[in-house]
């Protein structure tokens, strides 16, 4: 008898009630989307992008600045070189002089 009430019970489930959770589940979404910070700005929801006014930069690493120093200084140097081939002098030197 048991087993022939839980068929019952799940016939009973019609679409509406699946429907109804899933409006639940995006009511739910919606609103974790708008909720505010502790300081009153709105979040934004996860995986939205910043908009183009808004990119944050980070510091040159020391290979970086390094790298550009270099490629100047072998720019006047050897300015019949490639930038490709300039490039592989700079690595190079990095190797021995630029981790110190």
């Amino acid at each position: 008898a048991a087993g022939a009430q839980s068929k019952h019970c799940w016939r009973s489930f019609s679409l509406s009630h699946f429907r109804r959770a899933s409006a639940t589940r995006q009511l739910f979404k919606m609103a974790k989307k708008t909720d505010k910070k502790d300081d009153g700005e709105e979040k934004k929801p996860k995986g939205m992008k910043k908009a183009k006014g808004e990119k944050t930069t980070r510091a040159p690493s020391a290979y970086n600045v390094f790298i550009k120093h270099k490629l100047e200084e072998l720019k006047k140097t050897h300015a019949d070189l490639d930038h490709k081939q300039r490039f592989k002098m700079a690595a190079e030197s990095w190797k021995t002089e630029g981790k110190k």
